[in-house]
């Protein structure tokens, strides 16, 4: 398949994909393992098999590898015929590599490999992880030599894990010169595991692209390779002519103008006018009446060019050839180029050029934004915000269009006069209350506002469709005002469980009341299944919170204990080895 001449100098670079690529060491191993023996095969084991092998499976989750090894062992000694050998085998080798034993792991490595060639999704994971293990003892040719055996493989190189190897080899490559060939595994990858390591083709595919874009600027073969990896987006769909596609074109230019790119020094001219000038070429021959694309041909030009009248000429000269009487959202868009670029005459050139009578109300509602954002100007959005004909809208149209677009602390200047323009004042009032609750929760305490939000809340409160919204927007507005007795009440009158039971445990914990904020937390453990390992977790953080050390571990180890597979556990881990303490021992909380 492929072939490499290995290099003698690695790089740091490879070193990051490598950890990348690495299982994560936790109480959750067995399932960040990328290869396992899949539900078929295990039933076919016979019972003796199975259950040995189930034993030996737990005792790896548990991280135990010592023990789990000598349980494989067992297995291998046990069932010299079986068809879970390769499996036993391998898994044995990881015990031994996780344990930090990598030349014996090596060697168990090397039999499955001597043993099983055959076995492919086992024998192209030990060669991957016998790379694995040299570049973690240091020696790096060694793991190189590893993953381009297991590259150049047709068939172990179609494995998922191979993804990743050849992923390492091609970052090799790059740092040590070999910029080309590197990017050419990187294509192979995304275009090979586009589905089956999908992962490893997303990132292969972020390292293949800016080569293209700023290295050796080839449209032409991105546009292929753009057709051939089913789009640049981590979902893939297929792709029928990516010339004509807007989506592609939108992603070749934001890359162009990413910051990545666009980095030159004051002694890089010379290739940063190359780079923009062959970017405008291209985008002049295509998709020639878009006014996006061709906005950004023209800066691109200004980029080479440095000249700001000719950019000026331009853009109005493209403005007024495509221009029609009813086209007023084209006008606001050149008022938000010319205002991003902070040309306040052009911008008063342009905004002169409205008919605010004859402007949809969605075109009126896009300039408000303009003004606001692009222009920083709160007095021009306040006047646009008068135009806006309300009669003609839904609350829908007012909400989805325009309020959405305004979640932020400066803003709260368009919400009441917006809000009092619903046809459904109710309805206005939780939209206003939900825009208080989120503003107080972002931005701090602001009194104004909590005491504004209760009286909303207070009035909606006998509302047969909003009262349990405004509860819940009430009892937020109290918890982030630190008014916990006041909060708790108030969260016991909802019923948006378990987050009002969470709420109510913390509660409790504030106002120093550890034995009800435990209950509360205990109640979400036995009835609220999904979310049992977190609120374990929390309890365990109370007694920390409350100095009870022996209990904060006990209750850790028993979030390992019952949750495993969860997150919950992870973090768990995490905390009894930042104290110091053994994993497992000691009693479950109380």
């Amino acid at each position: 398949m492929m072939r490499i001449h290995t290099p003698q100098l690695a790089g740091t670079l490879l070193a990051l994909i490598l950890l990348a690529s690495l299982p994560l060491h936790h109480a959750n191993a067995d399932r960040n393992e990328p290869v396992k023996m899949s539900s078929e095969a295990f039933a076919k084991l016979d019972t003796f098999e199975g259950h040995t092998l189930n034993k030996a499976d737990k005792v790896f989750v548990a991280e135990d590898y010592r023990r789990a090894a000598a349980e494989y062992d067992s297995f291998l000694l046990e069932f010299p015929r079986s068809a879970a050998l390769p499996y036993a085998l391998l898994r044995k080798a990881r015990c031994l590599h996780l344990e930090g034993k990598r030349f014996e792991a090596v060697r168990e490595y090397r039999q499955v490999l001597d043993f099983f060639p055959d076995d492919v999704k086992y024998a192209a994971a030990a060669l991957f992880y016998i790379g694995q293990a040299h570049w973690q003892n240091g020696d790096e040719e060694a793991a190189i030599k590893a993953w381009a055996q297991l590259a150049d493989d047709a068939e172990y190189a179609r494995e998922p894990l191979a993804a990743s190897a050849v992923n390492a080899v091609a970052g090799y490559m790059k740092k040590t010169g070999h910029e080309q060939e590197a990017v050419d595994y990187y294509m192979q990858v995304a275009r090979d595991f586009r589905t089956a390591n999908p992962d490893a083709a997303y990132a292969a595919i972020w390292r293949a692209v800016p080569y293209y874009i700023r290295t050796k600027p080839n449209e032409p073969k991105l546009r292929q390779f753009y057709t051939d990896v089913q789009t640049f987006h981590r979902n893939p769909r297929k792709v029928d002519d990516a010339a004509k596609e807007k989506d592609y074109w939108k992603f070749l230019r934001d890359q162009i103008k990413h910051r990545d790119n666009t980095q030159f020094t004051s002694l890089q001219k010379e290739q940063k006018d190359r780079y923009y000038r062959h970017w405008a070429d291209v985008l002049a021959k295509h998709m020639t009446d878009w006014d996006d694309m061709q906005i950004d041909r023209i800066d691109f030009m200004r980029q080479y060019e440095g000249n700001e009248a000719a950019w000026i000429k331009r853009l109005d000269e493209f403005y007024a050839k495509h221009q029609t009487p009813d086209a007023h959202r084209r006008t606001v868009r050149w008022i938000q180029v010319y205002a991003q670029a902070k040309n306040t005459g052009k911008v008063d050139e342009y905004y002169q050029k409205l008919d605010f009578a004859k402007m949809p109300n969605i075109d009126i509602m896009w300039l408000a934004r303009v003004a606001q954002f692009d222009m920083n100007n709160p007095d021009m959005a306040k006047r646009v915000h008068e135009k806006i004909r309300f009669k003609d809208l839904t609350d829908a149209q007012i909400y989805n269009d325009l309020l959405r677009h305004f979640w932020h602390r400066d803003s709260r200047w368009i919400w009441e006069p917006t809000v009092q323009r619903y046809n459904d004042q109710d309805a206005g009032r939780i939209t206003m209350l939900h825009y208080l609750q989120w503003r107080h929760y972002h931005y701090g305490r602001q009194a104004v506002d909590l005491k504004e939000g209760l009286e909303i809340a207070d009035i909606l409160a006998v509302h047969p469709d909003h009262a349990e919204r405004a509860l819940r927007y009430k009892a937020e507005l109290l918890y982030w005002s630190s008014q916990w007795e006041k909060a708790l009440a108030v969260y016991k009158q909802t019923n948006n469980a378990p987050h009002n039971y969470f709420r109510i445990a913390t509660c409790f914990a504030k106002m120093g009341k550890l034995a009800p904020a435990v209950g509360q937390l205990r109640e979400i453990e036995n009835f609220h299944k999904t979310h049992a390992s977190q609120a374990a977790l929390q309890m365990a953080y109370l007694y920390r919170d409350a100095g009870q050390r022996d209990q904060f571990i006990a209750t850790l180890r028993r979030v390992l204990k019952q949750y495993p597979q969860s997150n919950h556990s992870s973090t768990a881990h995490q905390e009894l080895e930042r104290l110091g303490v053994a994993i497992g021992g000691g009693t479950d909380a109380e």
